[in-house]
């Protein structure tokens, strides 16, 4: 049994009593390390000033909050574990389990509260009281929108209807599944011209190699963004992506860095957008421009240009995550993958079940409305609500034996692309491009093996940084 933190006395000599923790030194300042004092705590802990001595055991006093937080099984406990620990962000589905066990609702300090299954997280995304608010909450907004220049739209993924619907609207006939079905024989030549100069070689590092140029070429081909450009313009988007994470340890730097990257980004879509003004071509952007002035309410050149760049991000994060991630699930099932080289599994089957598995998006969130009582927990107005869709897509009262990949389940489709109006507009592309890839694999009858990788450090967004393979 693990035991309680113990003080003991004296002082560092800044004030900051010593407790041990089996053999991690925890500071703290006069308080004993309980869930009810972790986020103070941790405010604490980056507006002091620590000895030389002290903050080299800053990633051990981590691993300790994180190990009384897993102990304790608390909501706050565990959010806290999904924060900090690097372990959890490697394979946070154990936890997910906790969280389910706690209840469908659970409310957490703070004014949050977590929506931990299927059915709650699916409420909260298609019910009217849970809604993306954003005036509601300015910190939330600063997220939405990372540009420096405060009259610059926040796009749609943070806006709720009206005004949510006019700018889908204006977009979402170009994303309709007949629509992207006649680009699919470009889609696949852009797929055999990457992953012939992969087969050729019999080894890659498989995300800058093919998981994240598959989907640049293809929505810059759809958006009708210059091709010397799309690849250039994939680290500023990267940037931005990690300040949609929740982070409780904020870095200032990233925040600077994703600011000047959207600053990037902002003016280079004001200038191509600009040029199809004046000479329109047969892509999405020509025809946003040029059929604005048709709609009801036309967008501003400001609400074009945010949507753009929405789309173009979109667009291959997404993507590129499920790649990834859909790779890594195969090699560590290789009897479900000789299953579809074999044929005994559609690419259909395979790519629903991938998704489900491993989801690129592993959570989101709402500001409650109006008051609502969702599973016996009322939720004030104003409060926020997390809700975890990789613990969604692994709750064992929708899917049987959810932990194991099964490419020929069947079952309600997954939380992956979300729920309700803010349904992941572009879906239906990203699940084609994935397919296109499990295709070439079983032409080949690939044989594929993971030497080393790096996954990415974000709750949000779950993917890796690198995949060396070979094949």
């Amino acid at each position: 049994m693990v035991p309680d933190p113990k003080l003991v006395n004296g002082t560092c000599g800044y004030g900051y009593k010593l407790c041990t923790f089996k053999s991690f030194p925890i500071y703290t300042k006069g308080y004993r390390v309980t869930v009810g004092c972790l986020y103070h705590f941790m405010s604490e802990f980056h507006a002091h000033p620590f000895p030389k001595q002290l903050l080299i055991h800053r990633l051990m006093l981590w691993r300790a909050l994180v190990l009384v937080c897993t102990y304790m099984n608390d909501v706050n406990a565990l959010l806290m574990s999904l924060a900090l620990d690097k372990e959890v962000r490697e394979d946070p589905y154990p936890i997910y389990g906790e969280f389910r066990a706690l209840g469908p609702m659970v409310r957490a300090n703070e004014g949050f509260a977590v929506a931990t299954n299927y059915v709650s997280s699916t409420q909260v995304l298609r019910r009217p009281e849970f809604v993306k608010g954003l005036e509601r909450r300015d910190h939330y907004l600063a997220t939405a929108r990372p540009s420096r220049r405060k009259d610059f739209p926040p796009s749609m993924l943070f806006q709720d209807p009206p005004n949510h619907t006019r700018l889908r609207r204006s977009v979402s006939q170009f994303f309709l599944p007949t629509k992207l079905e006649s680009l699919r024989e470009r889609l696949r030549q852009i797929a055999l011209k990457l992953f012939g100069e992969i087969r050729d070689s019999g080894q890659c590092e498989l995300i800058s190699s093919f998981a994240l140029p598959l989907p640049v070429w293809v929505i810059g081909d759809i958006l009708g963004v210059p091709s010397k450009d799309r690849l250039a313009l994939q680290p500023d988007v990267s940037k931005i992506a990690k300040t949609l994470d929740f982070n409780f340890n904020e870095d200032d730097a990233v925040q600077k860095e994703a600011e000047e990257s959207s600053e990037r980004l902002i003016t280079y879509f004001e200038e191509l957008i600009a040029d199809k003004v004046r000479d329109p071509k047969d892509d999405l952007l020509s025809e946003l421009v040029s059929n604005s002035a048709s709609l009801d309410e036309p967008l501003s050149n400001a609400e074009s240009c945010s949507m753009a760049m929405l789309l173009f991000a979109a667009g291959f994060e997404t993507t590129g995550n499920l790649i990834g991630n859909a790779t890594a699930a195969l090699c560590h099932s290789p009897s479900e993958y000789q299953n579809y080289l074999d044929g005994r599994v559609s690419t259909k089957e395979a790519v629903d079940e991938l998704v489900r598995f491993d989801s690129p998006v592993q959570l989101d969130g709402r500001v409650v409305d109006s008051e609502v009582t969702l599973f016996d927990v009322t939720l004030p107005a104003g409060s926020f609500v997390i809700t975890l869709l990789g613990a969604a897509n692994r709750d064992d009262m929708i899917y049987k034996d959810p932990d194991l990949l099964s490419l020929a389940r069947s079952g309600p489709a997954p939380l992956s692309f979300g729920s309700g109006v803010h349904f992941c507009l572009g879906s239906y592309l990203a699940k084609m491009e994935l397919g296109i890839y499990l295709e070439l694999l079983r032409e080949l009858k690939a044989s594929v093996s993971i030497k080393k990788y790096l996954r990415k450090q974000s709750l949000t967004l779950r993917g890796f940084e690198e995949m060396y393979i070979t094949i």
